[in-house]
Parts: C-alpha cells; structure tokens; sequence
C-alpha cells in the first residue's frame, strides 16, 4: 500500500476506537452527545450517539445519526451548540436558509448555542419574523450574552479555535 493509504487507514481505526465523550465525575449524571436527524421536510429529531460510526451523510450532505440511535426530547438537552455561516452578537444566525434550526428550537432556545469564528461575525444579520434569536454566541474570543462580550469567560483555557 501507498503511505497515504496507511494514514487514511490508520485514522480510520484511531476515529473508530476513542470515544466521542468521556467524564470521570464522580456522583454526576452522565454526558451524552446528540446529532440532529433530519426526518421529513424541515424536521430535525435529536438523538443519541456514542459512537462517530453511527454517523452518515445525510440528505444534505451533512453527518447525522444513523434511524436507529435512541431518539431524545429536547427537554432533555442541557446545551445545544448550533452551526451557523455568520451571525451577530446578538445571536441572530444565517444558516442555509432551509429554517430547521428555526423549527426545531422555535420557542425554546434557552439552552442552545451558536459556534461562530470572530471574523464571520455580522454588525446585522437580514432576519423574519420566524428566524430564532439564540442567548448566546460563543467565538474564539469569548462569549457574547445579547451582544456583550462576557469577559468573566475570557481566558486561555476557554480557546475554541487555535
């Protein structure tokens, strides 16, 4: 085999044997990773995956679990972190325009999070009536709370991005 070959290979065994979330607390509930599943036109289920080989290209080219992770209840999340192409400091967020994120958190978004680099950030993002606001932004710089940078949380050690 050509060396390239045995990178691929070997990353491939080193994805399948660590685990996607380890905790050693002790006395704690624990720690559980979802996907969102897409189900039907603008439907989005979370569900449980332990594993990275539960995950497949979706419809839209995006991973997702596999039908037959256990399906979960968003009640159930305590911190939801949602992809976005940019967004503002005040947690309005454009996506792919397809509104799943908008549906499936309509209402509740209390527990959720938009993941978004410092230079992808927008003074105005165009928004709808349906569009959802989300509480909080997190960039490698910090975390913006309705559009303040909450420099309680700024330090080395929260560094999301290198």
């Amino acid at each position: 085999p050509q060396h390239g070959q045995k990178i691929k290979h070997s990353r491939q065994r080193q994805k399948r044997q660590q685990p996607i979330c380890k905790t050693k607390q002790r006395d704690k509930p624990p720690v559980f990773l979802l996907g969102p599943l897409c189900v039907g036109e603008g439907i989005m289920e979370p569900r449980q995956i332990t594993s990275l080989d539960q995950l497949h290209r979706g419809a839209y080219g995006v991973l997702e679990p596999e039908e037959d992770t256990p399906r979960m209840t968003l009640d159930q999340v305590d911190l939801s972190i949602i992809p976005c192409v940019s967004c503002d400091r005040l947690g309005h967020r454009l996506g792919q325009g397809t509104g799943f994120y908008d549906r499936f958190f309509a209402g509740n978004p209390e527990n959720a999070a938009m993941l978004c680099r410092e230079s992808l950030l927008r003074t105005i993002i165009p928004r709808e009536p349906h569009d959802v606001v989300f509480p909080l932004v997190i960039t490698e710089f910090g975390v913006y709370r309705k559009g303040v940078l909450d420099l309680g949380r700024r330090s080395p050690a929260f560094r999301v991005w290198a």
